[in-house]
């Protein structure tokens, strides 16, 4: 079973604020909602690795080729989308890369502290 838990990105002080600090600090009754949801952006574990909502990842496939996404949540799935001008047709799941030629996936950013790492 999957483990559940988030981080966020608090808006304010421009940091990522992490589960165990999250749940102590805030409670979860009260984190998500109300004064807190405008100041903290919710990312969810995706059970894979290290990885959550929002991380820049790089993957090199067994042939070289070697892409860099963002990881998304849509439709409670985690992926990402190929064509950003078409979203809707281009959303590939994790569970479609892992069963395919994926040699290793390294996180190199996430997308609050580290948009350049999407430009080209």
């Amino acid at each position: 079973m999957k483990e559940i838990k988030f981080r966020a990105w608090d808006v304010t002080n421009k940091e990522m604020m992490d589960w165990d600090y999250l749940r102590c600090v805030f409670g979860l009754d009260h984190l998500f909602s109300g004064e807190y949801s405008e100041k903290m952006l919710p990312m969810q574990f995706t059970g894979i690795k290290d990885f959550y909502e929002g991380d820049i990842i790089q993957s090199i496939f067994s042939d070289g080729f070697k892409f860099t996404v963002a990881i998304k949540k849509h439709n409670a799935a985690f992926g990402y989308w190929v064509d950003k001008d078409k979203p809707w047709e281009t959303f590939t799941t994790f569970d479609h890369i892992l069963n395919k030629n994926v040699m290793n996936f390294e996180k190199i950013g996430n997308i609050h502290e580290n948009p350049e790492l999407l430009e080209a």
